[in-house]
């Protein structure tokens, strides 16, 4: 049978075992870790709210291209480990100003975005990622 090792609130290691852990307990975070989970929810739904925004008054996209602008917009998370592979070989100083300056531009490009451009609303979604 599979082990799930549990932390409790005292830091005590508890470990459960079966094959059905739905239902059996219930581990509630600690206080920092709930405000970080909120404070991680609020600031990602803050920038996807502005973003689509635009997508939806600006570039006009149609309703049936949103599951792919999504689809395309979170394509270069997949890349991650290679991104950490070269995050290894780059100076931090010129990674953190070329990170910098590549969000700056990407998100004044999305602003930029003409009534229609649903190709370069995806290209810079996905460059976004990047």
């Amino acid at each position: 049978p599979a082990s799930i090792l549990l932390v409790s609130e005292d830091g005590a290691p508890r470990y459960l075992q079966g094959d059905n852990f739905l239902g059996e307990t219930s581990v509630s975070l600690t206080f920092a870790l709930r405000v970080l989970f909120g404070l991680n929810g609020f600031t990602l739904s803050l920038e996807g709210l502005g973003l689509m925004y635009i997508i939806n008054s600006k570039v006009e996209m149609p309703i049936a291209y949103l599951p792919t602008y999504g689809a395309i917009a979170f394509l270069p998370y997949s890349f991650k480990p290679l991104y950490g592979y070269l995050s290894g070989r780059i100076p931090r100083y010129k990674l953190f100003i070329g990170l910098l300056f590549g969000n700056g531009v990407l998100v004044l490009a999305t602003c930029l975005i003409p009534k229609g451009g649903v190709f370069l609303a995806c290209l810079v979604a996905f460059l976004r990622g990047v």
